[in-house]
């Protein structure tokens, strides 16, 4: 496989030095066909010792549908998506395929190091086994973002609520589901085991969902999906693909609902809204499904045009993600290095304010990168994430555990968006880990001093 990953990196590498400088649909074609074929012998490869569920299986989907779907199959019709109303450089766009299949190239030729054994079985003794306070901590909070939502602040619109501490509400529940799931072979009894942590989960979705806020249910769902099938029951692909295209489906009629109609989940009942999304999608074509990655494509086309024009920035986007640990420490430490908030080195508020748009349009993990450090940025960007992922998906440590169910969680995300853009997860899990441990080490230090 490596042969196959390195020749895809030197054949990658020839194309997008040879890039035409104009829109030209048989390279990009091209390019998708050495895509597909490169990304289809991996994931066999990978498969088969990591099963289907897994994050090469949905990062390498997404990754598709933001950088190859518009190119190949929609340009030059882009009436069907807003952002594509921006003016934006044509000249770019086999550039910019290119080299976000020089990109992933790398990615797949690294993660074939060193991430081979798994022994998950054994990491569950390593955890604490049950943690009842972190259970009912978990349903407080989820009732109080509801009484909040829905009672106090009576919100009436699409909103996405406080990041950060979204973050920390995402991480609670993953955690709480890590330490205290129990694994039943009949659903009854599974559900009524699991019925507090359920409740939570159902209450944060339903919460989030309503008013029109998808990425941290998507996180949470796909995270306790990861824990699931590494720890407990490897279900049937057909299942998998079966909840994902519904998954999506669903999420796409979200989008139609959520911003510019009168017919959503705060103002009409379910059926109405189901009904509405679902004749939106079909009466705009297949490819709307894949809406929110297609428009990142863009997001690719601007920013391999945007370094020309105003210069690299040279790490400068990455610098609050290396603070996620301390609370406000990307905001001061940004200020503090380079003398300007965080929402200014980042790429995707870059490429709005650029475009002037009054909304954002995002990023592109590859042309994020390109921005910072050129060509080089993504080559040794990609082959680094590659190397990470390899060895986080042998599972054997908590902080593997956590690395893999975090990258997991932004799998179908992360080609939208900062390389980086997956640490704040990780370091809530940590945080929340850490807060809840506290009783138990006062509880070990209590229980040796009554032995003097």
């Amino acid at each position: 496989m490596k042969v196959v990953t390195f020749t895809s990196i030197i054949v990658s590498l020839f194309l997008y030095l040879n890039s035409p400088e104009e829109y030209n649909h048989e390279f990009c074609l091209l390019e998708m066909l050495l895509y597909l074929l490169t990304s289809a012998l991996f994931l066999n490869y990978k498969i088969q010792r990591l099963g289907f569920l897994n994050f090469y299986t949905l990062f390498l989907f997404a990754f598709w549908a933001v950088n190859f779907i518009h190119p190949v199959f929609i340009y030059p019709n882009d009436e069907l998506f807003p952002a594509y109303s921006f003016p934006y450089d044509e000249k770019c766009i086999c550039t910019g395929i290119s080299l976000a299949q020089l990109g992933i190239s790398c990615f797949m030729y690294a993660s074939l190091f060193g991430g081979e054994s798994r022994k998950i079985e054994l990491l569950k003794n390593k955890l604490v086994r049950s943690n009842c306070l972190l259970n009912n901590v978990s349903i407080i909070c989820v009732l109080c973002l509801w009484i909040y939502v829905f009672i106090i602040a009576r919100i009436s619109h699409f909103e996405h609520l406080y990041p950060r501490l979204m973050k920390l509400f995402q991480a609670l529940l993953i955690y709480n589901f890590i330490l205290n799931f129990k694994y039943k072979n009949k659903i009854s009894q599974l559900i009524l085991e699991n019925k507090k942590m359920l409740i939570a989960i159902i209450i944060f979705s339903f919460t989030l969902l309503t008013i029109g806020s998808r990425g941290s249910v998507i996180f949470v769902l796909l995270s306790i999906s990861i824990i699931y099938y590494l720890f407990y029951n490897r279900i049937s692909y057909k299942y998998i693909l079966l909840l994902l295209f519904v998954g999506l489906f669903f999420m796409t009629i979200i989008t139609f609902t959520r911003t510019t109609s009168s017919i959503n989940f705060l103002s009409s009942n379910f059926t109405d809204v189901i009904s509405y999304g679902t004749e939106q999608i079909f009466s705009n074509g297949i490819w709307v499904i894949f809406l929110d990655w297609v428009v990142n494509t863009r997001n690719l086309y601007d920013a391999m045009n945007y370094p020309s024009i105003f210069g690299y920035l040279w790490g400068s986007s990455y610098i609050p993600y290396m603070f996620v640990f301390i609370p406000f420490g990307g905001t001061v430490m940004s200020e503090v290095l380079l003398g300007v908030s965080t929402t200014e080195v980042n790429t995707g508020r870059i490429l709005s304010e650029w475009n002037r748009a009054n909304y954002g349009l995002g990023t592109n993990i590859i042309g994020d990168l390109y921005m910072n450090f050129a060509e080089y940025g993504v080559i040794g960007g990609m082959f680094i994430l590659g190397l990470l992922i390899a060895w986080a998906e042998k599972c054997k440590t908590i902080n593997q555990l956590f690395v893999y169910i975090s990258l997991f969680a932004c799998s179908v995300a992360l080609p939208r968006i900062s390389i980086l853009g997956w640490t704040d997860l990780w370091a809530f899990l940590w945080i929340v880990r850490f807060l809840f441990n506290i009783p138990f080490y006062w509880s070990n230090i209590a229980q040796k001093g009554s032995h003097y």
